[in-house]
């Protein structure tokens, strides 16, 4: 985990992310996931897919900067949006929206009985999209 860890969160500290409107959002998210489930608390996967849907939005906005988009929490709409720019392709969007499947509903105490497998999937997933697609940009 640690060779996805690493680059994530250099290209997070990244100065081009520095301008970012979600960029402090996106780093405290994942770092409170990461701090809960290491420390077995609660809600560590929806502050994971919290931060993954803020990196979904900061590159929509990187891409369409007068875009309305950027500012939804519709996934579907957010990766049409993607694909439609064709920053995606059609295998990602798959990939990604299965990864939103699984963490099927986005909210606070949402998934409080997914097991420890699952929480560590969408975290080290989360981690995984966002390194892969933020590094696409740079």
């Amino acid at each position: 985990m640690e060779r996805i860890q690493e680059p994530f969160w250099e290209l997070i500290r990244n100065r081009k992310w520095s301008t970012v409107h979600n960029w402090a959002a996106i780093d405290s998210d994942m770092k409170r996931a990461i701090f809960l489930r290491n420390n077995d608390l609660s809600d560590p996967s929806w502050y994971a897919t919290r931060a993954f849907v803020r990196t979904l939005q900061a590159l929509v906005e990187e891409m369409s900067p007068s875009s309305t988009v950027a500012h939804s929490t519709n996934v579907e709409e957010l990766l049409t949006k993607l694909f439609d720019e064709s920053f995606i392709d059609a295998s990602e969007k798959a990939e990604i929206s299965h990864y939103f499947d699984v963490g099927a509903v986005y909210g606070p105490r949402s998934h409080e009985s997914l097991t420890l497998d699952e929480v560590n999937w969408l975290i080290d997933n989360a981690v995984f999209w966002t390194k892969t697609l933020i590094s696409r940009i740079r």
